[in-house]
């Protein structure tokens, strides 16, 4: 039974959460950013992340699972970040964080004395 994948599209502060199959290719990706893009598939790159944090092109013609992600490191929970490059405008990938709201200090309930 084939699983899904789950990923963090990044470029800039734009952050596009994808679901697919795991024995969807690279370029099935694309196909699904073209359409919220309006950009044709090869106008942009797509860069994973190595566990060591290095970059590398993922190559349209590999499927997921053969570029390297796996039920463990692709889950709904934690999807794997993949940096967007639009050919001609950026000059590399740039993942800008999404914020993360400050803790909340809440006053603990004290309880009633009898």
């Amino acid at each position: 039974m084939p699983q899904d994948f789950y990923f963090e599209v990044c470029r800039g502060k734009t952050h596009i959460y994808l679901d697919t199959k795991a024995t969807a290719c690279v370029l099935d990706l694309k196909f699904m950013l073209e359409g919220i893009l309006k950009r044709r598939t090869h106008d942009f790159e797509l860069w994973g992340t190595k566990e060591d944090g290095t970059r590398f092109l993922l190559q349209d013609n590999l499927t997921l699972a053969e570029s390297g992600y796996t039920v463990s490191n692709a889950k709904p929970e934690a999807p794997a970040i993949i940096g967007l490059v639009i050919k001609g405008e950026d000059t590399g990938v740039d993942i800008t964080p999404v914020s993360k709201p400050p803790q909340m200090n809440l006053p603990v309930e004290q309880p009633a004395a009898e």
